[in-house]
């Protein structure tokens, strides 16, 4: 625990000695310097890290063994978008940490439901559960979406968006978060709420007023968030509406597993999938609320035809049952006239 603490104190120093424009980790102490980064530069997210929900399962089957991958993209940052552990304890973030430290990136968190069941032991391992992180032309707010309620984050939201869209020298504003609280009671994303990997912690009331991002058409707003991937048919999410694009992703230790890649260049960003998994052929343009009501159709399809087998099979036990009950009656009246 000490150990713990006097990095996260050691860290904070070394961040207000150099000014805002160092980011240090408090995973593998590696550094974000924007004042060296130049166009384009790459920014990797990767959400639900720790892959498999069965408590059988190794963690990080496909996370753990993809280091080459990940670290031939050139990243200059990686962001884990929450659940990096399956419980939040000093020796399960140990063994994260230590993941960590082989990948050449910066690697920055988000809180997750996972690791929010125990915050002290998260901040004391993670840090602060929101911040920002700034890079050339380019802004990243920090949110933590287990802890919506808390004022002082909502303060901090409402300062921090606002004085990025007031400051011309930034063009793009990510808005980072392990709930998919854009999708949170937005009608547009109500069927994609049910293939998150947590739909129950997607009910409610509107979290986010997009309507008010929507005039600022000299900015690009990009909001991405981790709670995806436990579903094989839907590995992640990409949708573009005007100046708003909204990403989701995760593993689950599928085929499927991809981390999302932003390529920042001066007037644009491009994202694409970095394939973890042995399925290397899906599409992220593909993934979008077009892709998201065909899946639901398909289901409602195999759900109806499952009733659908059921009515029948009933109806012709019940047809079978009246039939041996009619020939047990024949029977016994003929024996009647017979006796």
């Amino acid at each position: 625990m000490k150990k713990y603490l006097s990095i996260s104190l050691l860290l904070l120093v070394f961040i207000v000695s150099k000014a805002q424009y160092t980011f240090v980790s408090e995973l593998n102490q590696k550094i974000f310097s924007p004042d060296s980064i130049k166009y384009p530069y790459k920014v990797i997210f990767g959400g639900h890290l720790y892959g498999s929900q069965n408590e059988a399962a190794k963690p990080y089957a496909n996370f753990g063994t993809a280091f080459n991958k990940i670290n031939m993209e050139k990243a200059a940052l990686f962001f884990s978008l929450g659940d990096a552990v399956r419980t939040p304890n000093l020796d399960n973030y140990g063994v994260f940490t230590d993941l960590t430290d082989r990948i050449d990136a910066p690697i920055f968190t988000v809180i997750g439901n996972h690791e929010w069941q125990d915050p002290i032991t998260t901040q004391m391992t993670l840090g602060f559960p929101y911040y920002i992180i700034e890079g050339p032309g380019t802004a990243f707010i920090i949110l933590n979406s287990e802890d919506w309620g808390n004022k002082e984050q909502k303060v901090f939201w409402d300062k921090q968006l606002n004085d990025y869209i007031n400051n011309t020298g930034v063009n793009n504003i990510f808005i980072l978060s392990h709930r998919l609280i854009w999708a949170t009671g937005n009608p547009v994303f109500a069927d994609l709420v049910q293939l998150t990997n947590s739909p129950e912690m997607h009910q409610g009331a509107a979290l986010i007023d997009l309507n008010k991002l929507k005039p600022h058409t000299d900015k690009e707003f990009f909001f991405v968030s981790g709670d995806l991937g436990l579903n094989e048919k839907l590995p992640f999410f990409y949708q573009k509406e005007g100046n708003i694009t909204f990403v989701a992703t995760g593993l689950g230790d599928l085929p499927t597993d991809a981390v999302i890649e932003a390529a920042i260049n001066k007037d644009n960003v491009e994202f694409k999938p970095v394939y973890l998994g042995a399925n290397q052929q899906a599409k992220l343009t593909d993934y979008n609320m077009t892709k998201v009501a065909q899946l639901l159709r398909k289901n409602e399809t195999i759900s109806t035809s499952i009733q659908l087998n059921n009515t029948t099979t009933t109806k012709v036990f019940v047809l079978i049952l009246t039939l041996a009950a009619f020939g047990i009656g024949l029977y016994l009246l003929l024996g009647k006239y017979e006796a």
